[in-house]
């Protein structure tokens, strides 16, 4: 996979020693925290570059996720499964592909680790398996015993579905949802939503572009949210009701918020790029989070800001940089935020990850991290932001210690940890392969 394919998935300082990292304090309360850095071993065999959210047990411990080091079976590593203690240990709890070149264990994890009522560790590879690279379901002991639950692409066509990314999502009688980001009945390279039985029978209950057009969406990498009543949330990267106003090397880039009920019928809350030069945002890649009253928030990619600052990026006829969205029950939509809209993106650019709730004094505040942007402007190296009644703050800009300890470009969600927030950059740190980071209020 490609440095490109994967980010479309990345004051005066003084150093004071940390357990377990490097602190940075900084003016005022805040303090910036280095809890771990990837690739110190020969040949990144404790992995690198990680891709994806974070999760904490109940002692504190925290599990994720490296997209790449670990096993040379595949090109720059297959990935790894970590542990890091609340004392600064680290250690990889499994390494993917190591045993077997034709990884039939799946290589290549990106999506969110979650526990099970056992407190084993359940989660995806998005190639890998014992079927065509389709990927795979995975369970991990805290031993560090894997145990492969599902490989897609079983069926004829890959009906099944191919290439699981993002949250899955357990329910009370231990089902799995997700998605994956190709396959389907549809035949083609659109996506499904999946449900796998604790007897490991999986079924796609919905395979995406099943519309006329797109209109239902295609290519889900975010994941999914499920509310009390079973219903399933998420994004589709591309497809929709307005391809006619986006496009995106030649790619369908609009994208969709879409609601799936417990029987299986699909409704498209959302469409982007309903508004003039996509100002409502263009290409949802995360997923959404809900609120109790019933409210998505999320972001997109690219669009919202009407001045095209981001043109790397494309993001359609009329650029933008990607916004803070917030979807209500009735469908309508809210840009919170657009990026890009100070001189030189110092605000940030290109939110390639959702966004946290955590309640303040204040109110709810919204945190997220931007892949791009911050003091060196357009091609920065990502910032840590708050936002609250349409006001954002950047806490943190990325590259704003020296050498990058802090490390580049901040990909996945945000863990709350009290009155910390915790995640993690694709690169950067002192071997440039990434880091895991503490921002305490």
């Amino acid at each position: 996979m490609s440095r490109f394919a994967k980010n479309i998935f990345g004051i005066c300082i003084a150093a004071v020693a940390l357990s377990g990292g490097v602190a940075f304090a900084t003016a005022g309360t805040k303090e910036f925290s280095v809890l771990h850095t990837f690739c110190a071993k020969q040949n990144c065999s404790d992995g690198e570059e990680p891709i994806g959210s974070l999760v904490a047990d109940t002692l504190g411990n925290l599990y994720g996720t490296t997209s790449n080091g670990g096993s040379t079976n595949c090109f720059e590593g297959c990935g790894t499964v970590f542990r890091l203690g609340t004392d600064g240990s680290y250690k990889v709890l499994y390494t993917f592909c190591s045993e077997n070149a034709s990884c039939p264990d799946g290589y290549m994890p990106l999506s969110p680790l979650i526990f099970d009522s056992s407190g084993d560790l359940i989660g995806t590879t998005l190639e890998g398996g014992a079927q065509d690279d389709g990927g795979t379901v995975f369970k991990l002991t805290p031993k560090g015993k894997e145990t492969v639950l599902y490989n897609f692409c079983n069926k004829a066509g890959c009906a099944d579905g191919q290439g699981p990314a993002g949250t899955i999502v357990m329910d009370r009688k231990g089902n799995l949802y997700g998605e994956t980001t190709s396959g389907g009945s549809t035949g083609g390279e659109d996506g499904t939503i999946f449900k796998l039985s604790p007897d490991g029978k999986e079924k796609a209950l919905y395979s995406f572009c099943a519309q006329d057009g797109c209109v239902d969406g295609l290519n889900p990498w975010g994941g999914l949210v499920m509310d009390r009543d079973g219903n399933l949330y998420g994004t589709t990267k591309n497809g929709g009701a307005h391809l006619d106003a986006c496009s995106y090397v030649d790619v369908d880039f609009c994208g969709t918020v879409f609601k799936m009920s417990p029987n299986g019928k699909e409704t498209v809350l959302y469409s982007f790029c309903a508004k003039e030069y996509c100002s409502d945002g263009e290409g949802p890649l995360w997923g959404v989070i809900l609120d109790g009253d019933g409210n998505l928030y999320g972001t997109t990619l690219t669009g919202g800001n009407l001045n095209p600052n981001c043109e790397n990026f494309g993001g359609g006829s009329e650029g933008g940089c990607g916004v803070v969205f917030e979807v209500h029950p009735d469908s309508t939509e809210k840009v919170l935020y657009a990026f890009c809209g100070r001189a030189n993106c110092t605000d940030g650019d290109f939110p390639s990850s959702g966004v946290t709730l955590k309640a303040g004094k204040d109110g709810t505040m919204i945190y997220g991290v931007a892949e791009f942007g911050g003091p060196e402007g357009e091609y920065g190296e990502g910032v840590l932001y708050s936002l609250s009644g349409g006001t954002e703050t950047v806490l943190h800009a990325f590259c704003g210690i020296p050498d990058c300890l802090d490390g580049t470009y901040p990909i996945g969600d945000l863990l709350v940890d009290g009155r910390s927030l915790i995640g993690a950059t694709w690169l950067g740190g002192k071997y440039n392969q990434g880091t895991v980071f503490r921002f305490s209020e």
